[in-house]
């Protein structure tokens, strides 16, 4: 029976052992990564139509404005709702 023993030169050879494992590996990789198909998800995102809400029957809702000044002062649709310095406002 032969051992794996050293040439006289101290070299071992090509050892063929690693180099399979590392092909079956690769040809693993290869052959998995082959049937994975690529699938483009599309956000479905709805817009609004040009149709006028009273057209469809329903009454159009009143924009709420609120404004914030320079100075602090808070107005909600034109009505002053809190003073600059009100830390609280209700």
């Amino acid at each position: 029976m032969k051992s794996f023993t050293a040439d006289d030169d101290g070299t071992m050879g090509f050892q063929i052992a690693p180099m399979v494992d590392v092909v079956f590996v690769l040809m693993l990789f290869f052959m998995a990564s082959a049937g994975i198909q690529i699938v483009e998800k599309e956000l479905n995102i709805n817009l609004p139509s040009g149709r006028s809400s009273a057209a469809a029957g329903q009454i159009p809702k009143t924009p709420i404005i609120v404004e914030v000044s320079a100075d602090g002062a808070v107005t909600v649709n034109s009505q002053p709702l809190g003073a600059p310095g009100d830390k609280n406002l209700t």
